[in-house]
């Protein structure tokens, strides 16, 4: 992968590259961003142009055998770690999935990786024997090029076994470099921390992720990608997804589970609660986002009207009549239910029971029968 591959991240581009013109690539590097803004990309950008023999201004050439072979990992000089499950499972005997999800999807998630080596059910870690593996890996010489690269993917999944690579990120061998892919940093030994150059990888402005979705989808509606833009708050990943889910963040599902809500008839939201449970959990989530953008965009639509509240012009009418039933404190309220049901999705609680509660709880706040959780 190369540099220009990788969706905006301007200046930290511009950072890594430098790095390697200077020949100042520190030991080991620290790329810390939220999923989805393109950390692990610029990780492979940066070791494809570390093996590569010519790199141009600091980006691997694409055309030499070196960069033949590392753009289909397959270089001898550039190793992966990454979350597995099962009992002294290594990333070795995973690479053809890692191999085939990347170039399927280089902007993939945890939850991708997780369903990728089916293992929905079953606990995700980077092992004992996956860090001996490390050690063994990089006690040999370089195979080809001048240096090489060992990237580590979700050093949060290290745990306490991260105390086993602390001697050789502190004193690696010879031209070895490692390449460190976090999204949560409070969950990384500090010991391991300090051992690392950060470098930040911040969310992705709207004007970018506007710009990239345009190039790959064409002819979209200006309501569909703003929303689109506004829901994926910064992420590329979350955007494409959103972007194959374009029934699933219609305003109508919102308009008509709002009206049911109100009305509270109890048959009616057992039945769009039973439609709603056949949805897969990432559609259940997208639904609940877009939910709670429409919710924080009523709160504020009163003071900054609805350009800069982003309510879609198509939702706009209902927004209103909702706006003039509804308090800020129901609507604080309503918005930290659904938060909260998003919450419990994450930990698979059962969706049926979670939309059900939640609906209740919606009438009730509308009817004034609730005024606080």
């Amino acid at each position: 992968m190369k540099f220009s591959e990788v969706v905006g991240q301007e200046r930290v581009k511009d950072n890594i590259r430098q790095m390697i013109i200077q020949r100042k690539v520190p030991h080991a590097v620290l790329l810390l961003g939220p999923s989805g803004v393109g950390a692990l990309p610029l990780a492979m950008a940066m070791a494809h142009a570390m093996v590569c023999p010519e790199p141009v201004n600091g980006e691997a050439c694409g055309t030499c055998p070196s960069c033949n072979r590392s753009f289909k990992f397959l270089h001898p000089d550039v190793h992966f770690a990454f979350p597995t499950t099962g009992k002294d499972v290594t990333s070795d005997s995973l690479m053809v999935n890692w191999r085939n999800l990347f170039l399927k999807k280089p902007y993939f998630t945890k939850d991708d990786w997780i369903n990728e080596i089916a293992a929905d059910n079953k606990q995700a870690n980077i092992n004992k024997e996956e860090c001996f593996n490390i050690r063994r890996k990089l006690s040999l010489k370089c195979a080809e090029a001048e240096v090489r690269v060992m990237i580590i993917w979700l050093p949060e999944f290290l745990g306490k076994e991260g105390n086993r690579l602390l001697k050789i990120l502190e004193e690696p061998p010879p031209d070895t470099h490692f390449v460190l892919v976090a999204e949560q940093s409070d969950q990384i030994l500090q010991t391991i921390m300090s051992r690392c150059q950060l470098i930040k990888v911040p969310l992705l402005a709207d004007d970018v992720l506007e710009n990239a979705l345009k190039n790959i989808y064409q002819g979209v509606s200006e309501l569909q990608l703003n929303t689109v833009v506004q829901l994926a708050g910064g992420s590329f990943s979350e955007a494409v997804s959103l972007m194959a889910s374009e029934e699933d963040v219609n305003a109508g599902i919102l308009i008509d589970w709002m009206r049911k809500c109100y009305k509270g008839n109890g048959l009616e939201m057992c039945r769009w609660v039973d439609e709603m449970a056949t949805w897969s959990k990432e559609k259940q989530k997208i639904f609940i986002r877009y939910s709670l953008h429409f919710f924080r965009g009523l709160l504020v639509l009163p003071v900054l009207g609805q350009e800069k509240s982003k309510i879609p012009g198509e939702m706009f009418a209902t927004a209103e009549k909702l706006r003039a039933i509804l308090t800020d404190k129901q609507l604080e309220l309503m918005t930290y239910l659904a938060d909260e049901n998003m919450a419990h999705l994450e930990r698979n609680a059962n969706p049926k029971i979670l939309f059900l509660v939640l609906s209740i709880r919606f009438h009730q706040i509308m009817q004034n029968k609730i005024s606080n959780i």
